[in-house]
């Protein structure tokens, strides 16, 4: 089934031009190294080393609203890949023009923190994007991840037949989600996308439950939850707590159990070594069954 809602963005060939942008935390030459080779044994890369730090930011917000601003602009890049998430995006979303984004789409890569730019974009343009590894993660990935987001990139996505069933079911809808903490802030503001008929993908790092029980309640009380068509689990990387009487399996049952839509878990997206890229706003089908397992398949 074709989706109407949203356009994809252009496929990213090897040998295309591509650019950096880093709108939220601070980075370091050396952590960043190894994954701009990889990138340049693929694309050409537009990128002019700096050291930009404003505490836990890279850079004021004029400075990275400026670096993200100029290249979403230029017409002869194919891709615009964050450097790495922490925080920071959020500062910059309102000044963000998608003018000259709009006349020459590219695709946007990111996840965590990046999340928030994603769903700026769909609201804004109806343009997806692909939730993928950053740069200072691409050193550290297998092959696996950087094989899916070279394929996510050209304009065919895998699918994933392996996941868990949390609660059984089927559905159909816009993929749609990231960082669990990130889509709980932008409830209620103008950057938060549409939920409704969605299936919704979320991960998280370093929250305890707690946390993620106060995330889940927050999406939960402003409706955002009811709105969703299926949910889907990736991974929450260190986010347990010895000490917590609950754990996540049973804060996640208890969120979704009576929403009467299928849930699955398993899908390694998020801050692990695997993170599996994800085309953004992409039409897909979510089916779960107790004996045969969960599938996510892409059909637009």
């Amino acid at each position: 089934m074709k989706n109407t809602l949203y356009r994809d963005p252009p496929a990213v060939q090897p040998g295309d031009r591509i650019a950096l942008a880093a709108p939220a935390g601070p980075f370091v030459e050396s952590d960043i190294a190894a994954g701009l080779g990889w990138l340049r044994q693929h694309f050409e890369v537009v990128y002019t080393p700096r050291h930009r730090k404003r505490g836990y930011l890279a850079g004021s917000d004029s400075e990275r609203l400026m670096e993200l601003q100029d290249v979403l602009n230029r017409p002869d890049i194919s891709m615009i890949m964050c450097v790495r998430g922490g925080y920071g995006t959020m500062r910059i979303l309102r000044g963000i023009d998608y003018d000259g984004f709009k006349e020459s789409p590219k695709t946007i890569v990111g996840c965590s923190d990046i999340t928030a730019f994603l769903c700026d974009i769909s609201v804004k343009t109806g343009i997806g994007s692909v939730h993928g590894p950053m740069l200072e993660q691409l050193g550290k990935a297998d092959e696996r991840t950087r094989e899916s987001l070279l394929s996510c990139l050209k304009g065919h996505p895998q699918s994933f037949k392996k996941l868990n069933t949390v609660v059984s079911g089927q559905a159909e809808g816009s993929l749609m989600g990231g960082n669990l903490t990130m889509l709980s802030h932008l409830a209620g503001t103008q950057s938060m996308p549409d939920l409704e008929g969605a299936i919704l993908f979320i991960e998280d790092v370093g929250e305890r439950p707690y946390r993620i029980d106060r995330a889940l309640e927050h999406l939960s009380m402003a409706g955002e939850l009811d709105k969703v068509s299926g949910i889907v689990l990736g991974d929450f990387y260190e986010c347990g707590d010895e000490n917590s009487l609950i754990t996540l399996g049973e804060i996640f049952y208890e969120k979704f159990r009576h929403l009467d839509v299928p849930v699955a878990s398993g899908l390694q997206v998020g801050h692990k070594k695997v993170n599996f890229s994800l085309p953004f706003t992409r039409y897909c089908r979510l089916a779960a069954d107790e004996e045969r397992g969960a599938g996510l398949i892409f059909t637009g």
